[in-house]
């Protein structure tokens, strides 16, 4: 499970990064959503593969 979460974190701050940059660029409101939530995503998909491990 830890080797899962480890990937869906990567995968959701591969998404955040770009799409932030993107948000500050253009600022549309739906770009920031997405940021923020590819960013919770990673950080309690991370939490979940740093305890499980």
């Amino acid at each position: 499970m830890a080797n899962y979460a480890w990937v869906i974190s990567m995968l959701a701050m591969t998404v955040a990064f770009p799409t932030f940059f993107l948000f500050s660029a253009t600022r549309r409101r739906s770009l920031l959503v997405i940021a923020l939530v590819s960013v919770v995503t990673a950080i309690v998909t991370a939490l979940i593969a740093g305890l499980t491990q």
